[in-house]
């Protein structure tokens, strides 16, 4: 078949090579390398001389017969004389059980003797005897009559090869299916790491990439990395910057390069790959990638799709994969008047008076392209576009900056405006009852209810979250959730000790948050679902709700120990008991009014946990105690109002 010439192709310098060489299998190594290449010496010299070949020993003493245990390249006529003489004799008695001679062989002929073997082993147990063997790839049939007896261990035998074709480990890929990678890598330099621990260790067939930004600069040699497996194909983009594609082809499919297309805004290349296996329906496949780039001009779609068209007119199947980014125009800035005029100023009676249907259309296509390209520009993609709006402007601004040199017109004329904006609209606030200026994050507001405020800071999370998720493009959850820990979960827990909730709907509130986030990073990691509580013991993170009563509990702890210069005379009083009690200690407490229930405060939440705590506990030092609590959840948080 047109395969099996490929591959004799392909393969010609090993065949080459193999065939000047024969083998010894079975020869172990020895403790050292020195050892190791006296006894081969010694062996070629014994297996020569057991020839009694007269021709053979005059190579051997000119040096023209040498040894390697990884050989080099020989004249075939002394290895086939040394294979016919070493079989015109019985086994040698130097020979180790398990050695034997042969000429070196191709994988394709490894396999057809390791079929020949299983053959050979089948008809020999059924014979009770050793009747069959192989020889070059052949099965024989030894002369007899007296045939040696099956060994003991022979019915239990069984070739590697053989063994992991019957019984495939579960969960593995059948050899049959085509593992195929596609992606966009904006820059091959960038990642040819990445691209050579996933050859390695996937075992793929074909990779497409498309964005390589390659120039004639680059060799071959940088993509292959020492990839002897491996044939790439490529095309890069030669007018400007950017662009490219590139397919690493594994040498067992033998990928034969077909054409490539390289025009304004377009990269293709096609490749054909093949394959020998008889259960494969279509024993060759057409790989094209494509790359189309944002701002490729309309004018050039006409000879991509008669390429395509072409590289697809074959006999066997064809697959397209690529990038086709489709270019958007900004018709609001176009200027119609222009077009209009060119449309209107045309000849169409003379221009299609010759032309069949077929020329009719691809003048107008092409007539209607050229004025498209020429009157109404290409938008933009900015590269904060996935950004919220603030965030967006943010980023804009920033760019605009850093193009601009510090001394330049530019950036003086910029402050300048800056600060006559700030002067036009400051807006210069009263102190309210003696508020310090610079308290970050100071909101002035008459709604003090806990619902607004706890709506604020959730809806600020969330679109935190949604942001990050965004930015992080990483799937690893340690690193999701050292960011949430970071960036997200300090605006739930700021000011806990006044803003802490009781009502179990504002609670769940502020758990969704974290809920959610959990969830999402479950998704991110591919991870199989799991519920919220066993979402937090995989992370190995707390509820919120016992993080505010373990903030609680260390204020609390804080301002007894004078840590926190704090008048608390209108949270707590210390009240110590007048009888000494086991349990009792000196810094217990007492509220100094008796407030509604639906009113609460650090105190009110943390006084039956720190009147009940040994005096040993409250009176060690800040790091143990703090140590200590959140050792204990359950002294701290006796139930929970999370909705689970």
């Amino acid at each position: 078949t047109y395969a099996s010439v490929v591959r004799a192709l392909a393969d010609s310098d090993k065949i080459r090579s193999k065939s000047q060489r024969a083998v010894l299998v079975g020869s172990t190594e020895k403790s050292t390398p020195q050892e190791t290449a006296a006894h081969d010496e010694s062996t070629l010299k014994n297996i020569i001389n057991v020839t009694n070949d007269s021709e053979l020993k005059e190579a051997y003493d000119k040096g023209q017969i040498t040894h390697h245990r990884f050989p080099e390249n020989k004249p075939p006529v002394l290895r086939d004389r040394l294979l016919t003489g070493i079989r015109s004799v019985a086994r040698p008695s130097f020979f180790e059980p398990s050695m034997f001679v042969r000429r070196d062989l191709m994988p394709s002929e490894l396999e057809q003797e390791r079929n020949a073997r299983d053959e050979a082993r089948k008809r020999n147990i059924e014979a009770n005897c050793l009747k069959w063997g192989v020889r070059d790839c052949e099965l024989i049939q030894f002369r007899g009559p007296n045939f040696r007896p099956l060994p003991s261990h022979y019915r239990n035998t069984q070739d590697k090869k053989t063994l992991l074709n019957c019984a495939p480990p579960n969960g593995s890929k059948s050899s049959q299916n085509l593992s195929l990678l596609f992606a966009n890598c904006r820059s091959v330099r960038n990642v040819i790491d990445t691209i050579t621990l996933l050859l390695l260790h996937r075992n793929l067939d074909i990779l497409a990439l498309t964005e390589t930004w390659l120039s004639d600069a680059d060799s071959d040699a940088l993509l292959l990395r020492g990839l002897s497996d491996y044939f790439i194909f490529r095309s890069d983009r030669v007018d400007s910057r950017g662009g490219g594609v590139l397919i690493y082809a594994h040498s067992k499919l033998l990928p034969i390069f077909v054409s490539s297309l390289i025009i304004p805004g377009y990269e293709c290349i096609t490749i054909d790959i093949y394959s020998n296996s008889p259960s494969i329906h279509a024993n060759s496949l057409r790989i094209i990638t494509v790359y189309r780039a944002p701002n490729s001009p309309l004018s050039s779609n006409l000879p991509f799709l008669d390429y395509l068209n072409l590289a697809t007119s074959c006999q066997h199947p064809s697959l397209i994969i690529g990038s086709n980014s489709k270019p958007s125009r900004n018709y609001h800035l176009a200027n119609w008047d222009m077009i209009n005029n060119h449309i209107a100023m045309h000849n169409w009676t003379i221009a299609l008076s010759n032309m069949t249907a077929t020329e009719a259309y691809k003048y107008f296509s092409e007539f209607l392209n050229s004025i498209l390209d020429a009157y109404v520009p290409l938008k933009t993609v900015k590269t904060s576009s996935g950004y919220p709006k603030h965030l967006s402007k943010l980023h804009d601004r920033l760019q605009q900056l850093h193009e601009r040199a510090p001394n330049s017109d530019a950036t003086h004329s910029l402050r300048v405006r800056f600060n006559k904006a700030l002067k036009s609209f400051e807006i210069k606030l009263p102190k309210i009852n003696g508020s310090p200026d610079n308290i970050p994050n100071l909101v002035f507001t008459n709604n003090l209810h806990f619902g607004h405020h706890i709506a604020q800071i959730t809806r600020k999370a969330r679109s935190m979250c949604n942001l990050l998720l965004r930015s992080f493009l990483t799937t690893s959850a340690d690193i999701l959730l050292k960011a949430y820990k970071i960036y997200i979960r300090p605006l739930l827990e700021s000011s806990t000790i006044i803003w802490n909730p009781i009502a179990i709907g504002l609670v769940n509130q502020i758990e969704s948050v974290q809920r959610e986030f959990t969830r999402r990073v479950l998704g991110r990691s591919k991870l199989p679902y799991l519920t919220y509580p066993d979402r937090l013991k995989h992370f190995q993170i707390e509820t919120l709700e016992y993080r505010r009563s373990l903030n609680d509990i260390y204020f609390l702890y804080d301002s007894l120990h004078d840590y926190v210069l704090l008048d608390t005379s209108s949270l707590y009083s210390i009240a110590p008991l007048t009888r000494s009690l086991r349990a009792s200690h000196s810094l217990r407490i007492a509220l100094p009014f008796v407030s509604p229930s639906s009113i609460t405060s650090c105190a009110t939440r943390s006084l039956t946990l720190w009147n009940s705590l040994p005096n040993q506990i409250v009176t060690m030092p800040r790091i143990p105690f703090r140590r200590l609590m959140k050792n204990s959840p359950m002294n701290v948080l006796h139930s929970s109002n999370i909705r689970m």
